[in-house]
């Protein structure tokens, strides 16, 4: 049997990063474990360490070394919710093998361990902030609020913390959601030419929608595609329940005079936006003879494109860690708010970090091996030169 190995600093910090809840619900938030990475990184001279607040307890912390700032490394704080089903309490971390197991553990957790142990150890680290930030799982507020009251940039590479086993992702789809309410026309079931059927009428919409964004396709993203993530309809029955949504009829002999659905789109041309999707969304509900009562994009978002030679310098850095250089295909990933600060200063931006599995689901889990490995990555890019 062999003996057990001795844990790393960085386990011991992600074990207690883990044992810290960071989802968002009415009563859970990140501002605990803003808490904790402040209370971690004060102890270092070096580092000056700002709280930018979000509003009650949450706040992005923002960790800055001398110098003019030419480096951004961001990871973000929060998790998604926990789920049933794990085989031991997802906030009691768990390690088997190489794997520590816990939810967040890869998501990015990780990464965050890894990076606070490499910042605390960077006495010489010149140019370089570091920004914990809230809310990616969720509604992007944490990134958002960061790029509007960051002073004008003089960041030159960006790389973002998610798992993506130690490969560079330098490009993802945008995401674009859209809340679509139409009305149709009520009638008796028995004459189906009597009524307009809302429910089959924006499901052919839905279809035709769909079928047209196979032209919104590049080289590098591939196909633009669609989720249909809700759908219901019915007779309105003309009352509101309690949450103010429309109260609806089920009843057979009835054709259906409303209905309403929520889709996702993730977008690989540029040129496929909320405005042009809302534009073919009314032409389809027009051959339908749907009218539209509520058409509301609740997230208009644009892909990410950062062309492999602009990341050289980040390849070089991987192989003077040790790591080989490889890229993630980007047509399989989601999207993620990195996005956003290529977007605000039209800069470099990659993501990195570290193996794992089983992300937003149970039995969520990190490689130890890659955390180390991301750990040596870190320290040799905090002591590159400006």
């Amino acid at each position: 049997m062999e003996p057990k190995k001795a844990e790393t600093k960085t386990e011991k910090i992600l074990q207690q990063l883990i044992s810290i809840p960071s989802y968002v619900d009415q009563k859970t938030d990140e501002g605990k474990i803003g808490d904790f990475v402040c209370d971690y990184l004060a102890r270092f001279s070096h580092l000056r360490i700002e709280r930018q607040n979000l509003g009650g307890q949450r706040a992005n912390i923002i960790v800055r070394t001398p110098g003019i700032p030419n480096l951004l490394i961001a990871a973000h704080l929060d998790t998604v919710e926990p789920k049933t089903g794990w085989a031991s309490d997802q906030f009691l971390p768990q390690i088997n093998n190489d794997k520590l197991y816990g939810l967040g553990a890869v998501d990015t957790k990780g990464g965050i361990a890894a990076l606070l142990v490499a910042l605390g150890e960077a006495e010489s680290a010149s140019g370089v902030t570091a920004l914990f930030y809230c809310d990616e799982e969720y509604h992007f507020a944490g990134m958002k609020h960061f790029l509007a009251n960051e002073p004008k940039s003089s960041y030159t590479l960006a790389i973002v913390t998610e798992p993506t086993d130690l490969k560079i992702w330098n490009a993802h789809r945008g995401l674009i959601q859209v809340r679509l309410i139409v009305r149709g026309k009520t009638g008796h079931a028995a004459n189906p030419e009597s009524g307009i059927n809302a429910i089959k009428g924006l499901a052919n919409v839905l279809r035709a929608v769909e079928h047209s964004l196979k032209k919104w396709k590049t080289r590098e993203l591939k196909q633009s595609t669609m989720n249909l993530a809700f759908m219901r309809g019915g007779l309105d029955r003309g009352a509101r329940d309690d949450r103010g949504e429309t109260i609806l009829g089920s009843m057979g002999n009835n054709i259906a005079d409303y209905a309403e659905a929520v889709v996702e789109v993730r977008s690989a041309n540029s040129k496929l936006n909320g405005q042009k999707l809302s534009e073919l969304l009314h032409q389809a509900c027009a051959k339908e003879n749907l009218k539209i009562e509520k058409i509301q994009i609740e997230l208009d978002l644009q892909a990410l494109v950062t062309e492999k030679k602009k990341l050289r310098p980040l390849e070089l850095l991987l192989k003077n860690s040790g790591i080989k250089v490889s890229y993630l295909d980007p047509a399989k990933k989601g999207y993620s708010d990195g996005q956003l600060i290529s977007e605000k200063w039209n800069l470099p931006v990659a993501y990195l970090g570290p193996s794992g599995g089983n992300m937003h689901g149970v039995n969520e889990w990190v490689s130890l091996d890659s955390l180390r490995l991301l750990g040596d990555f870190y320290r040799v890019l905090l002591k590159r030169p400006e």
